[in-house]
């Protein structure tokens, strides 16, 4: 891996870490397991869907930037 690979990879990981840890916060109520957007006083957990779709572009893009930058041999 080159230099400028490793460089697309740092960012690749730094942006899916970012990704994943702002991830939006679904509220559930706690006997019916409805879903609500605001609430204070419901259990939240992250939306690692949401989270997945906006991380699979970073994926993409930092993949074919990796293999667009590799070092050819003639």
């Amino acid at each position: 891996m080159n230099k400028k690979q490793l460089v697309v990879a740092w960012i690749m990981a730094i942006a899916i870490c970012y990704i994943l840890l702002n991830a939006p916060k679904v509220y559930y109520d706690g006997y019916s397991g409805y879903k609500r957007n605001n609430s204070y006083d419901k259990v939240s957990t992250p939306d690692w869907n949401v989270a997945a779709q906006n991380s699979i572009p970073v994926l993409l893009i930092g993949g074919l930037l990796i293999y667009t930058l590799r070092t050819r041999r003639k």
